[in-house]
């Protein structure tokens, strides 16, 4: 019994370091050249994700905020309804002026999308 106690540890240990350099390589060691390369492919992938992800919130940012100013533009056209009695030139001026800002921001956003 004492054979078969002793021998099944020493062949766990023998498993294990056997096992060990390939994990050591594949993990810590900096000499691995597949390893190594790739690990640099994972960056490289993740890199660019990361950039499709900037552009799309660089993107999201930019349609907010356009967004954001057709609002104001239209409150501030819908309260000059109300309160005064302004002419249909002027609101057609203001309207012309929205979408004049309109498309200024869809060209930043060609050129973010771009860049």
């Amino acid at each position: 019994m004492r054979d078969t106690a002793f021998r099944l540890p020493t062949a766990v240990k023998q498993c294990i370091t056997e096992q060990r350099p390939e994990m050591i390589s594949a993990d810590d060691d900096d000499d691995g050249d597949d390893d190594d390369d790739d690990d640099d492919d994972d960056d490289d992938d993740d890199d660019h994700s990361d950039d499709e992800e900037v552009r799309v919130m660089m993107v999201m940012m930019v349609i907010t905020m356009a967004m954001m100013l057709i609002m104001m533009m239209m409150m501030m056209m819908m309260m000059m309804m109300m309160m005064m009695r302004v002419t249909v030139m002027r609101v057609t001026v203001m309207m012309v002026i929205t979408i004049a800002m309109m498309l200024i921001i869809t060209m930043m956003m060609m050129v973010v999308v771009v860049l």
